[in-house]
């Protein structure tokens, strides 16, 4: 005799399989909208999965080639048994989940969410879910998004056909209300679209227009129903045509692409990374999907990053990691243009009485006061970078002799004997400085040269400069 649940698990099998959707082609209803929850909710992968007795069927899906997976390896199989919004931040650390082979192997989920999706008397059938390979917060906001699209999908579902006696009348509400259903799933995805962050769009094989949101008014200021019958040059003008023209001929030809432009509308700019998607069917191009996101904040976040790895925070010069790269560029340079360049090093002299005698705030102050001094003085094709404490480098390129090192060399010395402000009171400033030169450089010779023409700037009393020829080593 089967226990309840299992009573109630065998229901639940019968009315999926009464539905006739399992192992049947793709279809667009169900595509796009695992489509739209992948952009909405910003994850590389979005299914639409149905519990068979021992196996999960992906109706549809995004970012996922498999077509099933075991039941006993579904996360949507613990959704569907507490009867509501599943989500899992990340998978490594929830004991459910931690030796799940989606989770230790390909794809290597780390965060879920997924929504029961249900028949027409109300049996759990699947899920629509996201997931992605890195963890992640799901806001509420983003729960009631997943909320609305599983309702469509939900929609689309229950339009099965259910041969059972027991479903008989609940299909035929459903005949009686497919119409008016129908008007409010569109209206119901129109209102997504509209509410979504990001600029969505179809357009026909002619390249035009036969939906746009509302986003292309906010970004871009073009009225989505200006839009809709137009081509994209002429709803949106030739200079945001041609530089989109081949990604969306390629398109047509039924490969996908992705462009990234940067948009000024009423003053405020961003950066656009778009996608377009070849609507096929039966192999034949019938139009694109465009999907735009703002990338700015992105874009910024990596600008940040770079400049945090790449600058010194105290002076904003390059750090030492940004001057090796420079320096390999440098001599890259010089040896194509057959041209000699140099290389200077430099100290404050004595830095360590500054800030015992001063404190660490007004050695500071006098760092950043050397770099500004160094960076005026000489080019602004040459490369002022802080390596560490009161060490600095120049890289100087084309530079015709190591005679006019020595001139550089006064000039530098010259800027940095002015008297340094530090709290409203003026304090005398000393630098030693190295530079090597050579005609045919290499950057271990330079380097080396450089530090040894500082040692004899040192041993010389300070306050001076010395040149030495790379690989001659003399002054």
């Amino acid at each position: 005799m089967l226990s309840q649940h299992e009573f109630a698990e065998e229901q639940r099998v019968k009315t999926l399989h009464a539905l006739g959707v399992l192992d049947t082609p793709p279809e667009e209803r169900f595509d796009r909208l695992t489509r739209l929850a992948a952009a909405a909710l910003g994850a590389p992968i979005a299914l639409v999965s149905l519990a068979d007795s021992a196996r999960q069927w992906f109706k549809s899906g995004v970012g996922l080639e498999l077509a099933e997976t075991p039941r006993a390896q579904s996360f949507c199989s613990h959704a569907i048994a507490l009867d509501e919004l599943l989500v899992v931040p990340d998978a490594r650390l929830d004991e459910r989940f931690i030796g799940h082979p989606l989770v230790a192997g390909a794809p290597f989920v780390r965060f879920y969410a997924g929504q029961p999706v249900y028949s027409v008397d109300g049996q759990p059938l699947g899920t629509l879910c996201i997931l992605d390979q890195q963890p992640r917060r799901f806001g509420d906001a983003d729960k009631r998004m997943l909320r609305d699209l599983a309702q469509l999908v939900q929609d689309e579902l229950q339009r099965g056909l259910p041969p059972d006696a027991g479903l008989a009348a609940a299909l035929a509400t459903e005949l009686a209300e497919s119409r008016a259903r129908v008007i409010d799933s569109d209206e119901h995805l129109r209102t997504i679209a509209d509410n979504v962050p990001a600029l969505i769009a179809y357009l026909d094989t002619g390249l035009r227009y036969r939906f746009a949101n509302q986003r292309y008014q906010e970004w871009l200021g073009v009225r989505s129903a200006a839009m809709v019958g137009k081509t994209v040059l002429e709803a949106m003008g030739e200079a945001y045509f041609a530089p989109r023209r081949a990604a969306l001929e390629r398109c047509l030809a039924g490969h996908a692409s992705a462009l990234e432009f940067e948009e000024e509308h009423r003053g405020r700019r961003r950066v656009i990374g778009t996608t377009y998607l070849p609507h096929l069917r039966d192999g034949i191009v019938r139009g694109i999907y465009v999907l735009s996101t703002d990338a700015t904040s992105a874009r910024e976040y990596e600008r940040q990053l770079h400049a945090a790895a790449h600058a010194d925070q105290l002076t904003g010069l390059p750090n030492r990691r940004s001057y090796e790269e420079r320096l390999v560029q440098a001599i890259a340079r010089a040896r194509r243009s057959a041209m000699p360049m140099a290389l200077a090093y430099l100290d404050v002299d004595h830095f360590k009485q500054v800030n015992d005698s001063l404190g660490h705030a007004a050695g500071d102050a006098v760092l950043r006061e050397f770099a500004q001094r160094l960076s005026a003085t000489v080019r602004s094709t040459d490369t002022v970078a802080r390596l560490a404490g009161d060490e600095f480098v120049v890289v100087l390129e084309q530079v015709g002799s190591a005679r006019e090192c020595g001139r550089i060399a006064d000039k530098l010395l010259d800027a940095l004997r002015a008297d340094f402000t530090v709290n409203g009171k003026a304090h005398q400033v000393r630098a030693s400085i190295g530079i090597a030169w050579s005609a045919h450089p290499e950057q271990a010779a330079l380097g080396h040269a450089a530090d040894a023409a500082l040692d004899q700037a040192k041993r010389a009393g300070r306050d001076t400069a010395s040149v030495l020829v790379a690989g001659a080593l003399h002054s």
